[in-house]
């Protein structure tokens, strides 16, 4: 049994000189040993990548689903049954896509997917540059060195 973080767990300097003892050695596993804790693929590699982000994306909507959109918590569906629970969560992801479509378009990073759908024309983009301001070098202000 382990005792307090200040006593260490090896005493190699008490056994002597001749003693084989574990400090210093290393342990090297093959591909063989403990398969279930180990990566499917190597670090770094495409399908590593497409792990990882994919890893991402789910948190991604856990998080919205919780906390950033909609507030899903316990209680939020009060109903009995299974398939009744996948049919309202279902509803309920459906509505959180929308939200995203919606807050996209209302930041003008996508085409209005319900004009493209009516067939109506894009409206024309309005011009994203700011105006210049009138500083005080421009004139406007006297220094009244006149």
């Amino acid at each position: 049994m382990r005792k307090g973080y200040r006593i260490p767990t090896a005493h190699c300097d008490l056994l002597g000189p001749d003693t084989e003892c574990g400090c210093a050695k290393t342990v090297t596993l093959s591909d063989e040993d403990f398969p279930n804790i180990r990566m499917p693929f190597q670090h770094g590699s495409e399908e590593w990548a497409a792990s990882y982000h994919r890893r991402v994306g789910i948190e991604s909507l856990f998080g919205d689903l919780k906390t950033n959109r909609l507030h899903v918590r316990r209680g939020y569906l009060r109903i009995f049954g299974l398939t009744r629970h996948q049919l309202l969560l279902g509803f309920t992801l459906a509505a959180m896509n929308l939200m995203i479509l919606r807050e996209g378009r209302r930041k003008g990073q996508g085409p209005d997917l319900w004009a493209e759908l009516l067939g109506e024309p894009e409206p024309p983009r309005q011009s994203t540059q700011r105006r210049r301001r009138a500083t005080r070098s421009d004139g406007g202000h006297s220094t009244g060195d006149s």
